[in-house]
């Protein structure tokens, strides 16, 4: 295996009966990069992280860990891993301190001085001897990577991480995660159906619906996915634009908005046209680009948008 690669899955599968949850998918995720995993709730993405964790039995299909096969050496590949899946389980009648304490306990080789050094990372170094009933989510969310962060792993995997959180708490955790990623080298695997957060947090992604992977790669790429670019023309006569883009043979679908209208085309498609529109007597104000968006692109693939 790749030694660039953090987590590898191939012809991953899982089913439930006769159900298939995981339909034969396979990734690479590049070490020291936040990927995230992008889907409706109910696409599946649980599942894989829980396959990953070594929470679920895998049905079909590999799982690598920095090379190292989750199925032939279990304890070999997952001691690179912590894992929050759902929710960070915690005793709120102790403090945060004493939960990774408690954590602690249970694997070995975790100093008092690390303990504290997991704190100081998640920012509760202030609230780290306070109980954590008096902790906010986004505090106890933090805690929950604290504690998955005690033995050092090199991949770092959250399921769902800002369920319920406000946007304070959203960004304080995108931040966080950013920093770990950029400082200590971390590999987190995130999975979400939010569409901003992921488009803000990650560095790659992967489209999942239904079990089955419909795409993925880097954000920029698959929000610009192709040489087409949106564009909006403002112009001064719209009564004309059907007909001129018919003598250019443009078979691009348009729509008109109140100063003009707004076409996809290529780079060189967007020159033809404006010269088609002078020469016909349209005075053209702006070619302005469309910002694509990350749910553009997610709806596009999935097929959930709506043709105009």
């Amino acid at each position: 295996m790749g030694s660039k690669y953090a987590l590898q899955l191939q012809n991953l599968t899982k089913k439930i009966g006769r159900t298939t949850i995981i339909d034969d998918i396979t990734l690479n995720i590049p070490k020291g990069e936040v990927f995230g995993l992008l889907g409706p709730n109910g696409s599946g993405k649980t599942t894989m992280i829980r396959m990953m964790a070594g929470l679920m039995k895998i049905t079909k299909g590999e799982i690598f860990i920095h090379g190292i096969n989750i199925k032939k050496d279990f304890e070999g590949a997952i001691k690179h891993v912590g894992a929050i899946v759902e929710n960070p389980e915690l005793y709120k009648f102790l403090t945060g301190y004493q939960n990774l304490q408690h954590y602690a306990r249970m694997v070995p080789g975790i100093s008092e001085e690390r303990i504290k050094e997991a704190a100081s990372l998640v920012k509760l170094d202030q609230r780290i001897y306070d109980k954590v009933d008096t902790y906010s989510l986004g505090m106890r969310q933090r805690l929950g990577v604290a504690q998955a962060l005690l033995h050092r792993p090199s991949v770092l995997i959250l399921d769902e991480p800002t369920n319920g959180l406000d946007p304070a708490g959203i960004r304080e955790l995108r931040d966080y995660l950013r920093h770990l990623t950029d400082t200590e080298g971390t590999t987190v695997v995130v999975s979400s159906h939010m569409l901003l957060e992921m488009e803000l947090l990650c560095d790659r992604l992967a489209i999942i619906r239904n079990g089955r992977l419909l795409d993925e790669g880097h954000i920029k790429d698959l929000i610009h996915s192709d040489d087409q670019v949106p564009v909006r023309f403002n112009v001064d006569d719209k009564s004309r634009i059907h007909d001129i883009l018919s003598q250019v043979n443009s078979k691009a679908k348009y729509k008109q908005i109140m100063d003009g209208f707004e076409i996809t085309l290529s780079k060189e498609e967007i020159a033809v046209v404006n010269a088609a529109l002078v020469a016909n007597g349209i005075k053209v104000y702006g070619i302005n680009p469309v910002t694509k968006t990350l749910e553009d692109s997610f709806l596009q693939i999935t097929g959930d948008g709506e043709d105009e």
